[in-house]
């Protein structure tokens, strides 16, 4: 037997968030309405069992009214599907983000590089490191810092 999908209303969920009644509702197909008292926020909430560990996790959606009720049963469609067809939405978004993060590391110089490094580590440098430090990147590492850091 399925469950029922739609089973919250704007009205209700204005109620409950005026009431500031405290847990999750459940809309049905994975989508819950988690309302937190102490903070008086209430979020969107995508509840999914995980095919290997067997875990039940929770993917945050985004918090209501942000996120109208409309907007966030279609996103729990989209997330239903891909655990249909075998995808983990938690992992998939961590390794969109993974790749993200690799290819602007990607496009990074090795001349930006160090240039974040100084600008990170100098603070506890005397002045004289920080001297002998940019002076020898300057002197020997001059035809690196126009390449890109993958090929260093």
């Amino acid at each position: 037997m399925s469950r029922a999908i739609g089973m919250l209303s704007i009205l209700k969920i204005n109620a409950l968030v005026k009431a500031k009644h405290k847990g999750m509702h459940n809309d049905g197909g994975g989508l819950y309405l988690r309302i937190d008292p102490r903070h008086g926020s209430a979020s969107w909430i995508f509840r999914y069992r995980d095919k290997i560990s067997l875990k039940l996790r929770d993917k945050g959606m985004g918090r209501f009214p942000d996120i109208s009720l409309k907007d966030a049963r279609l996103q729990a469609a989209q997330l239903r599907t891909m655990c249909a067809q075998g995808v983990d939405p938690i992992d998939s978004k961590r390794q969109a983000l993974a790749d993200v993060r690799a290819s602007r590391a990607n496009n990074k110089t090795f001349g930006e590089c160090a240039e974040s490094f100084f600008s990170k580590e100098q603070h506890g440098w005397s002045e004289e490191t920080r001297l002998t430090w940019r002076r020898t990147i300057d002197m020997y590492c001059e035809p690196l810092l126009k390449m890109p850091i993958t090929e260093v």
